[in-house]
């Protein structure tokens, strides 16, 4: 979404995990006590920034029209901006709508690499404000180019929920049996009591055709707290889902680690909360959040921004994620 969110300032990551469901926030041994190695790699307004490695260059994508794109050689190091890796005018006029707030919409890209007919092929899935068919709603859709920094133009795929309720923050998931999922949220602000996380079967190769099937519910609301932003890693034996929790605007919004043993089961498995990263009051930072994971050869790393406070930049930052002897998250 335009404004999802998950950590706290330098100084403050020091109590960066509380075990869900315990009743009172225990502080993870790894996190206490220790700075932050989190760095700030771009000042300027940049939120959920996708996050993607492609070679040796690594790459984030923003929240705003057209998706701006900023690149780095080193995943903490400062990132260029290089302009709009999509620009408005390459996608037909059911995408360019605007909305009652927030004109296009144009939220959440999340970027990644295939292979078609020999050659890489960049596929970005992104949410819009669609008013094609009936739907005045945003809808998620695929975009492609050969380049990764510039070109993405819309590829005829579309998904939505019902008129109703919006499908937002797209990601994808490769699972280990090589079956691809698009995933996103599913809900409705003016009716909090569904929010969920959906996954729809994309193709192999590309993932740029949705299979006929079922979509699966992976997880849902149990209050009226939205859940939204999710992005994956393996680890340990489990997938693990990271989702932003909480109203966007709010100093509660925070992420929380959720996981189970297969992405997907024939009995449709639910993801369990594991573990939640609070966001503490008072510091330097508000609202951290708006998260990406990367899986970096042995290394997780992780996107997120979060507003640097006095202002309303949300700026983006670069850390790691490591596991405890429980093999529980923390941020290092």
């Amino acid at each position: 979404m335009h404004t999802k969110n998950i950590l706290r300032s330098a100084a403050v990551v020091t109590a960066a995990l509380a075990v869900a469901g315990s009743g009172v926030g225990t502080v993870d041994a790894h996190a206490a006590g220790r700075a932050s190695h989190v760095s700030q790699v771009i000042s300027r307004n940049f939120p959920d920034p996708g996050f993607a490695k492609f070679g040796s260059t690594y790459y984030l994508y923003s929240t705003g029209d057209g998706f701006p794109v900023a690149t780095s050689t080193t995943p903490q190091g400062k990132y260029a901006v290089k302009g709009l890796s999509s620009p408005t005018g390459d996608y037909p006029s059911t995408w360019n709508g605007t909305a009652p707030k927030y004109g296009r919409h144009h939220w959440a890209p999340h970027v990644f690499r295939v292979t078609k007919d020999g050659k890489p092929l960049y596929v970005m899935y992104f949410t819009a404000w669609n008013k094609a068919g009936g739907y005045n709603n945003d809808c998620i859709g695929i975009a492609t180019s050969t380049s990764p920094t510039h070109g993405f133009r819309y590829a005829g795929t579309r998904v939505c929920s019902s008129s109703a309720y919006e499908a937002i923050d797209p990601t994808m998931y490769l699972a280990k049996n090589g079956k691809r999922y698009l995933v996103y949220k599913k809900g409705r602000y003016s009716d909090p009591r569904f929010f969920s996380i959906v996954s729809v079967p994309v193709d192999a190769a590309t993932g740029t055709r949705v299979i006929a099937g079922d979509r699966k519910r992976l997880a849902a609301t149990t209050s009226s707290e939205t859940m939204e932003a999710p992005t994956f890693v393996a680890h340990g034996g489990k997938v693990w889902m990271f989702v932003s929790r909480g109203a966007f605007a709010g100093t509660g919004y925070r992420t929380e680690a959720w996981a189970a043993p297969t992405f997907q089961d024939p009995g449709g498995f639910h993801f369990v909360k594991r573990m939640t990263m609070n966001n503490r009051l008072g510091q330097a930072f508000i609202s951290p959040g708006g998260a990406e994971l990367l899986q970096d050869g042995a290394t997780t790393r992780i996107a997120f921004h979060a507003t640097l406070k006095g202002t309303s930049t949300r700026q983006a930052y670069v850390g790691v994620i490591k596991w405890d002897s429980s093999g529980n998250p923390y941020l290092y």
